[in-house]
């Protein structure tokens, strides 16, 4: 048995641990998303078994399997890892055990990205805030123009911008604010 985990930014998997299987000889090893029983497990997010050799090497599994269950992790609309269970004859029962358990498992993990998603809004919305704050307090709007671009450089790491505003009268761009 093996855990799978996708690769942030990537249809990659890769093995993070191992169990009865010597990690250092897998640990290497990707699976791509589009691999016919990865792929059918991330579409469905729902376990697939399979005893068909040529599917099983297809998809990149080791020589030696004769069939293999893999069951998701993530959340709703997403597949973050695979729990996949090699040589292994599960009857249905402890099958939905298995899959029951990595519901559970996917509910901790869709619990971290909500968290993490929260710490991000707070952060965004404490920063609008700071915008907001300090544009209210500038009462001419140079120094308005000069805020936004200050918090736009701040947020976005940039060491030099510029803010241009729409001249109506003559339809040209006029620099309001510069830095660096």
């Amino acid at each position: 048995a093996f855990f799978l985990i996708r690769q942030k930014g990537t249809e990659l998997f890769k093995i993070v641990e191992t169990f009865g299987l010597p990690l250092e000889e897998l640990r290497e090893t990707a699976f791509r998303e589009s691999a016919d029983l990865i792929q059918r497990v991330v579409a469905g997010n729902r376990p697939v078994f399979s005893a068909d050799g040529y599917e099983i090497l297809k998809s990149g599994f080791p020589k030696d399997s004769r069939s293999v269950h893999l069951f998701p992790i993530g959340g709703i609309d997403r597949v973050d890892g695979i729990l996949v269970l090699l040589n292994t004859s599960l009857p249905e029962e402890e099958a939905l055990e298995v899959a029951f358990f990595c519901s559970q498992i996917s509910l901790a993990v869709e619990n971290r990205h909500l968290s993490e998603e929260r710490v991000e809004r707070r952060e965004d919305l404490l920063y609008l805030t700071e915008v907001l704050r300090a544009i209210a307090s500038s009462m001419d709007s140079e120094g308005v123009y000069s805020v936004i671009l200050e918090k736009a450089t701040e947020l976005t790491g940039a060491a030099q911008g510029s803010l241009m505003i729409l001249n109506e009268g003559t339809l040209e761009l006029e620099v309001k604010a510069a830095k660096g």
